[in-house]
């Protein structure tokens, strides 16, 4: 099944369903991570490696380029547009666009599918990193505030509850804490 779940998963990533790869993730979520979290850990490792390849690939076809979109989450379209011009780039930075979008589509739905788990944290917490540096390489200022945000209120948000929810786990999530704070505040302020 895992094998099946994965060539579903690169089919939905080279198509760029993000639909279709949420519903795949989440189907098998259902299935495995009760019974099979390692399973259900390489899919969604795997899932990380075939997005993060083809945006280097991407990223390697369309060197040179300067994207002019300021926040990948929203959808405007002004005089600012960056596709308004009429260069002969206009293919390759619509093309690089949409790969930024997917890859970091892609991230918040492997992150709000770790999350959820206390057995997952390890993965989380590779994947908030890889996310952290897809916004410092690519200068995603505005989705490095969002996700520095977000991860600050689940945190919260875990701390609060981690009595009820976590039991005896208190040393791992504080040890975890410590060090996502670290490595964003870490990030934050460097260049």
């Amino acid at each position: 099944m895992e094998d099946l779940i994965i060539k579903f998963v690169e089919l939905a990533i080279n198509q760029n369903k993000l639909k279709y790869l949420k519903e795949a993730l989440n189907f098998y979520r259902g299935l495995s991570q009760v019974t099979n979290i390692d399973s259900f850990v390489s899919v969604l490792t795997e899932t990380k490696k075939i997005v993060e390849d083809k945006f280097l690939q991407a990223l390697k076809n369309y060197k040179g380029i300067k994207l002019d979109i300021n926040d990948l989450d929203e959808e405007e379209e002004n005089e600012n547009d960056p596709f308004s011009e009429t260069s002969t780039g206009l293919k390759e930075k619509e093309d690089l666009v949409i790969s930024q979008k997917f890859i970091w589509e892609t991230y918040k739905i492997l992150l709000d599918i770790t999350k959820t788990n206390s057995k997952l944290f390890t993965l989380y917490s590779q994947i908030l990193k890889a996310a952290f540096d897809f916004c410092k390489e690519n200068k995603r200022t505005a989705e490095f505030k969002r996700l520095s945000d977000s991860v600050r209120n689940y945190l919260q948000t875990l701390i609060k509850s981690q009595k009820n929810i976590f039991g005896d786990a208190t040393y791992s999530l504080a040890n975890f804490t410590k060090q996502l704070k670290y490595y964003i505040v870490f990030n934050a302020f460097k260049n």
